[in-house]
């Protein structure tokens, strides 16, 4: 049976297009179950905790992440990891990484999240949801997610780069909320501690300044305005811009501290 080029060419066809299509489904499948970046082994407490998971650390060890802008993370389970250091001593240790690209769980108790979105820690034990505030983030969404139920729990690939985001909310509320997650902290460094110690000392030293001068400016008012009655319109003028004079000081005094916070 001779086999001629017309007869041919469609098998070739058919041949190659089935190898595509398996092709791709075999690296799709592959992409959604490996992540990049480095992960190591570790014991987690936690028996909900899965791939996809946002873990911490504390001083009992590793559990899943449940407090929004929880600033003791430490990375997220993956089901397949790239790389990866096994531990002989941790057999039933999870697979954990700190940065790269990986499949997080994600909810909209927060918002819709949307590509490009900043996400956090949440409430949910282990999820993660859009971040509108300052404060302790977990990295970067690829690709958009949303749900009615705000308790319904899906899957997003985003990159994982754990650190401190400001740059949206006022000065005051930014300052109180790093203090704050320095509270939650099981660990902070000593130079870490070394700026939250002289920060919250520079806005106690301000209040104590600004509240010491304008006592003194008041009380001298008043002395003003018993001596001389009819300069008494002058001498409010003066004590209230001494007022606004120590309010400044208390504004400056914060000012400083908040810079020394995010610098």
């Amino acid at each position: 049976m001779k086999l001629t080029a017309r007869a041919i060419l469609p098998a070739l066809f058919l041949i190659a297009g089935f190898t595509l299509v398996t092709n791709y489904t075999a690296v799709a499948a592959f992409a959604q179950s490996v992540s990049s970046g480095i992960a190591t082994y570790i014991q987690i407490t936690d028996k909900n905790a899965g791939p996809g998971s946002i873990v911490r650390l504390t001083d009992k060890g590793y559990s899943l992440a449940r407090v929004p802008y929880d600033p003791s993370v430490f990375g997220v389970i993956v089901g397949n990891p790239s790389v990866s250091f096994e531990s002989t001593n941790t057999p039933d240790a999870r697979p954990v990484i700190s940065a790269g690209k990986v499949y997080v769980d994600v909810s909209t108790i927060n918002g819709q999240i949307r590509q490009g979105d900043l996400l956090t820690t949440s409430s949910t034990p282990g999820v993660a949801q859009k971040a509108t505030e300052n404060g302790y983030i977990i990295g970067t969404a690829l690709a958009s997610y949303s749900a009615k139920n705000p308790q319904s729990i899906g899957k997003i690939l985003i990159v994982l780069d754990i650190g401190h985001n400001a740059g949206s909310t006022s000065v005051t509320g930014n300052l109180f909320k790093n203090f704050s997650s320095a509270l939650q902290a099981p660990y902070v460094s000593p130079l870490s501690a070394l700026r939250y110690f002289f920060a919250a000392g520079l806005v106690i030293l301000s209040f104590l300044v600004a509240a010491g001068y304008f006592g003194k400016v008041s009380n001298t008012g008043v002395e003003a305005i018993g001596r001389n009655p009819l300069a008494g319109k002058l001498i409010l003028f003066s004590v209230v811009l001494h007022l606004l004079l120590a309010l400044g000081i208390i504004s400056i005094g914060v000012f400083i501290a908040y810079l020394i916070l995010i610098l």
